[in-house]
């Protein structure tokens, strides 16, 4: 999935943010050359210390590393370092702590690096911490769900039951109906910009 998003989005900047094994990154690095263009940028404070270096490993391996830039920090220090530095992008993948408060810093800063048009995709959409961010972002800023990311993995009925089970399971969660079709065919849920956020300074709609 990740590969077809950057293959279709062809951003000439992507980031993300958590890297472990560099699983992902090979995905989303793979679709650049395809593409014809583009650089990736990957944060992760524990690459060395925790994973050894696996996933750089893996990158050069792949004959990837002309396309690719890791930064070993924490995100919080990393993102406004490369906002300061003019990064603009197209597409990111957040993927690192799965804390409220975390993975809504991370959208905080792809958020002001990103263009128009570009693409924010959530992985462990099923963690009720990264769910709440996502319906933070839809409910007061210029994003949709970009429903047409997610591949359909799963019959009608089976979607149909899925859906009634999340929906029982969270009553009171805004965008429920569609969240269930996300929840139940991938973990990751995909966010696309609609625009320059316009909002007035004491806007606020509860989420």
């Amino acid at each position: 999935m990740l590969y077809k998003l950057v293959r279709d989005a062809k951003p000439k900047q992507s980031l993300e943010t958590g890297f472990a094994f560099g699983l992902s990154t090979l995905f989303i690095a793979q679709a650049l050359p395809d593409n014809g263009e583009g650089h990736h940028t990957a944060v992760d404070p524990f690459e060395i210390s925790e994973f050894k270096g696996v996933g750089v490993a893996n990158v050069r391996r792949a004959g990837l590393e002309d396309r690719f830039t890791f930064i070993e920090d924490y995100a919080a220090n990393a993102l406004p370092r490369l906002n300061q530095q003019g990064l603009k992008l197209d597409f990111a993948f957040i993927d690192g702590h799965h804390t409220f408060d975390a993975a809504f810093l991370d959208f905080f800063y792809c958020d002001v690096m990103m263009g128009s048009g570009g693409l924010i995709v959530f992985h462990d959409f099923s963690m009720p911490a990264v769910r709440k961010v996502v319906t933070f972002v839809l409910r007061n800023l210029p994003y949709d769900l970009h429903m047409d990311g997610i591949a359909r993995a799963l019959g009608l009925p089976q979607r149909i039951y899925h859906r009634m089970r999340m929906m029982a399971r969270y009553p009171m969660e805004m965008y429920g109906w569609k969240y269930s079709d996300i929840w139940a065919q991938c973990n990751y849920c995909v966010l696309r910009k609609r625009g320059v956020d316009a909002r007035p300074w004491d806007h606020y709609r509860a989420f």
